[in-house]
């Protein structure tokens, strides 16, 4: 059972300032000609069997997906896009990349391929924790 006592809920009121083979479980893209966006893999999609929203927090710097995590400003709206699903929310991409430290400055996305699977409450957590830069497929690219 995951512990829920330092559980951060991703506010979206909050504002703050390589290629690879492998199956991504979710990808953020960080593009100011292109937009900023989170991308959850169908995968995900069907583990937390999201539908028009899914609630986004963080624990340290693990990053929780899930339908029923507490707070009540981390709800995003989500976009189809194919068989994933898409957030567009510069707020929370810059949330992201706060908590986990990603770094940007020679690269347009990241992408994370190794979650885990917890519960809260009986309903299923994706937990992403910080993976890091190219060697797990951060594209490089310049705006």
């Amino acid at each position: 059972m995951v512990n829920m006592e330092q559980f951060i809920p991703a506010d979206k009121s909050v504002t703050r300032g390589g290629k690879n083979r492998k199956k991504g479980s979710l990808t953020i893209i960080n593009s100011a000609n292109n937009g900023r966006r989170l991308i959850i893999s169908e995968d995900v999609v069907e583990i937390l069997k999201l539908k028009e929203t899914v609630k986004i927090g963080f624990i340290g710097k693990q990053l929780l997906l899930g339908t029923t995590l507490p707070g009540e400003k981390n709800e995003y709206e989500l976009r189809k896009q194919g068989k994933k699903k898409v957030v567009y929310s510069a707020e929370l991409i810059s949330l992201i990349t706060e908590y986990q430290g990603i770094n940007f400055a020679n690269a347009v996305s990241h992408t994370w391929y190794s979650p885990s699977v917890d519960e809260v409450d009986d309903t299923p957590v994706v937990i992403f924790d910080p993976e890091g830069g190219e060697e797990n497929g951060q594209e490089k690219g310049t705006d």
